[in-house]
């Protein structure tokens, strides 16, 4: 829906403004060494604008085109092979489960919402394996994203010791406290 596409872009030129400042921040950090993961994504419209906004941001900084690759998967119930030759000096966009087993400097982990982690009528070790694979994909830095207005209850159960190290959109209403202002409005 025209409704979802936009909340995607939006969503996208969010996610990119924050990989795009993390590395004027961390020279350290190039598009090979960022992965953007979600619990699905194969429909995931959000990917489908965050291909287009990361390429034009790395076009921006002289880089060559195509550096944003979504690694869609077969999703056969049984397994997921994904072609990691296609996605080598690439920021990859892919779900959780493909991710499993690998490293990258920068992981942004987007849909951290109640409903997709725990998925609806979900409960046990299944959802929290998800959210343990989701936050351990990271050798660097770690971006959580909540994409409703609900963050993963999981999230939300340990909110005491993460309190400061964040800022949750969801808990406030008010205009982007420093440095986040200016970090948005440099782009």
């Amino acid at each position: 829906s025209r409704e979802n596409n936009g909340n995607a872009r939006i969503n996208a030129e969010q996610i990119t403004v924050l990989i795009g400042w993390i590395m004027d921040a961390d020279p350290s950090v190039g598009p090979a060494d960022v992965a953007v993961i979600m619990p699905k994504t194969n429909g995931s419209a959000v990917f489908g604008q965050l291909v287009d906004t990361l390429n034009s941001m790395y076009s921006a900084r002289g880089l060559e085109p195509g550096l944003a690759y979504h690694m869609h998967t077969q999703a056969n119930g049984t397994s997921s092979p994904l072609d990691w030759a296609k996605a080598r000096g690439k920021t990859v966009m892919l779900s959780i489960h493909g991710d499993k087993g690998r490293g990258h400097k920068l992981v942004v982990f987007a849909g951290c919402t109640d409903g997709a982690i725990p998925q609806e009528n979900q409960s046990g070790i299944v959802p929290k394996s998800l959210l343990n694979v989701a936050t351990t994909r990271s050798t660097k830095y770690l971006l959580i994203g909540v994409a409703h207005s609900r963050p993963s209850r999981y999230l939300t159960a340990h909110w005491a010791r993460v309190e400061a190290l964040t800022y949750p959109t969801w808990r406030t209403a008010g205009p982007l406290p420093e440095p986040y202002r200016t970090i948005i409005s440099k782009y």
